[in-house]
């Protein structure tokens, strides 16, 4: 049976509240010098920006500002790929985000303009070439993996400097792309299905891998009341708002869900806080299967599409990870940092 589980979205905001009113004296005291922090790559497909035509992803803008105000990270370069928008638009909208929130402002790089630029070089393989040479990194790898892709496969020997890659895509046995109680609602594996052959070469490479899929953010929740929330903190705040309420309308209206999925994000929190997810070892492979978004019709039985599975195993050796859940700490430390800046 497919694995559903349904949203808590009043212990959700319940928790937003409860972390937005807490004040220092509140806070632990502190337990010995902090940890340094993680040095990531981002490589994103932002489509969060002006509406022109129709309401576009917001995750990737929220991951971006929020890994920018994590204190846990420093978030050494930031690249552009295809994706959620065409490479253009995203390259313009990770810039807007970039130069409104992060303080100095970061060169954005732009990648590869589609899954068929594997293995061409780009100013984003070459600054990352670059930023590998100098130090290891995590890279978060957020839209099609086709930038990051090139770089693992023309520099073999950078691959140990790459401490892991994070990616937004995979399933395990058993688990649909749908939210809870609407199995008639199949989502895409988006990343993935954009650049199939990318994905196989990071997974020939034996660097480190942690699936931070659609099962681990689907009954994570972003909802009205977290936006006002947000938007409440400031100008960029109030910016931040009006630039994801096309994105909730949609759930709201079109789809009948009570939030969007801030898919992204929890590639994010994953980097920042280990201990608040469920992390699996398992053994990644690409396989073929009929068209899951297709129903049960005679069409179905005919289409066929790729499907990146990772399949549990016991062997605790197993360089890669599969996120399957999050805490309930997550979505109040998100908000909480969507707000700081």
């Amino acid at each position: 049976m497919p694995v559903s589980r349904a949203p808590s979205i009043a212990a959700a905001a319940l928790l937003v509240v409860v972390a937005l009113s807490r004040t220092d004296a509140q806070a632990p005291a502190a337990q010995g010098p902090a940890p340094l922090p993680a040095s990531v790559w981002l490589d994103v497909d932002t489509a969060m920006g002006p509406v022109t035509d129709r309401p576009r992803d917001v995750d990737d803008g929220l991951t971006l500002i929020q890994a920018l105000a994590a204190r846990e990270l420093r978030v050494v370069g930031v690249s552009a790929v295809f994706g959620n928008a065409p490479l253009p638009e995203a390259l313009a909208n990770t810039r807007r985000i970039v130069d409104r929130f992060a303080s100095p402002s970061t060169p954005v790089h732009a990648g590869a303009a589609s899954g068929a630029k594997l293995g061409v070089d780009t100013a984003a393989t070459a600054a990352m070439t670059e930023a590998l040479q100098r130090e290891p990194l995590t890279i978060l790898a957020l839209g099609p993996v086709t930038t990051v892709a090139t770089v693992v496969a023309r520099h073999p020997e950078l691959r140990p400097r790459i401490r892991s890659i994070v990616l937004v895509a995979a399933r395990r046995p058993g688990f649909d792309f749908h939210p809870a109680g609407r199995p008639d609602l199949k989502f895409p594996d988006a990343n993935f299905e954009k650049d199939v052959p990318g994905m196989q070469v990071l997974l020939d490479s034996n660097i480190p891998l942690v699936f931070a899929g659609y099962e681990a953010s689907s009954d994570v929740w972003l909802t009205r009341a977290h936006l006002d929330a947000i938007g409440a903190s400031g100008s960029n705040g109030a910016w931040l708002r009006e630039m994801s309420l096309g994105w909730l309308s949609r759930f709201e209206t079109t789809l009948k869900l009570p939030g969007f999925n801030p898919f992204d994000t929890l590639a994010v929190g994953w980097v920042a806080h280990p201990a608040w997810f469920t992390a699996i070892p398992v053994r990644a492979h690409i396989t073929s299967g009929p068209d899951d978004r297709l129903g049960s019709g005679p069409a179905a039985g005919r289409a066929s599409k790729p499907y990146l599975v990772c399949e549990p195993t016991d062997d605790a050796g197993s360089p890669h990870r599969y996120l399957t859940a999050a805490d309930g700490a997550f979505v109040p430390w998100l908000v909480e940092r969507l707000s700081a800046r």
